[in-house]
């Protein structure tokens, strides 16, 4: 961790030691073991995930996918935005919440 530091001090920015953590990217390749192995970074969680390769053979990858904690937080947005069982909202009003807005509000 202090050859992370000294290179970030390097280009002027700074290691959060509370958050900051050395993640060891397993895959079908890298058969070693750390007591990390996975890290959230911008709403995504990177590890290791398994995938078939095109000959059909299953591998493992170091991967990113969206984390669970933010899939619940689009969900709950997406829930409070949209009233599901309402239909007494106009077409305005449901096109403004929106992919709907995409459409030519006369053909609907």
């Amino acid at each position: 961790m202090q050859a992370i530091k000294e290179r970030m001090a390097e280009v002027k920015l700074r290691v959060n030691e509370t958050k900051s953590k050395i993640a060891y990217c397993k895959d079908s390749w890298r058969k070693g073991g750390h007591e990390h192995n996975s890290y959230k970074f911008l709403g995504f969680q990177f590890q290791p995930r398994t995938f078939r390769s095109k000959s059909g053979k299953m591998l493992q990858s170091f991967k990113p996918a969206i984390s669970i904690d933010n899939q619940t937080k689009i969900k709950e947005a997406i829930r409070k935005a949209i009233y599901w069982n309402s239909t007494n909202q106009s077409l305005e009003r449901i096109a403004d919440l929106g992919e709907i807005s995409q459409l030519d509000k006369t053909q609907v």
